[in-house]
C-alpha cells in the first residue's frame, strides 16, 4: 500500500516546497508520515463516532488548519 500511496504524496509537498509553500527544513519523508498518520486518526475517529460525525467534522477542521499553519513557511517582514 505504501508504493501507491507514498508517491502522490511525495509529489504534492514536493510541488508546495518548490512554490514555497511549506518549510524547507522539514524533510517530505516525515511530512508525507504525517499526513498518513492524521489520515488515520480521521479515519478512527469516523469509526468511534459514527454519523453523523459532527464531532469528527470539527476535530478534522481544527486538525487541518494546526497542520497547515504548523508547517507553512513564516511571512517575511
Amino acid at each position: 500500500m505504501q508504493a501507491v500511496v507514498n508517491p502522490p504524496l511525495q509529489t504534492l509537498f514536493g510541488r508546495l516546497r518548490e512554490r514555497g509553500l511549506v518549510r524547507p527544513e522539514i524533510a517530505e519523508a516525515d511530512l508525507v508520515q504525517v499526513f498518513k498518520m492524521t489520515q488515520l486518526g480521521l479515519t478512527g475517529a469516523w469509526v468511534l463516532e459514527g454519523p453523523p460525525w459532527k464531532e469528527t467534522k470539527r476535530l478534522a477542521r481544527q486538525q487541518i488548519r494546526i497542520f497547515c499553519e504548523g508547517i507553512g513557511r513564516a511571512e517575511r517582514t
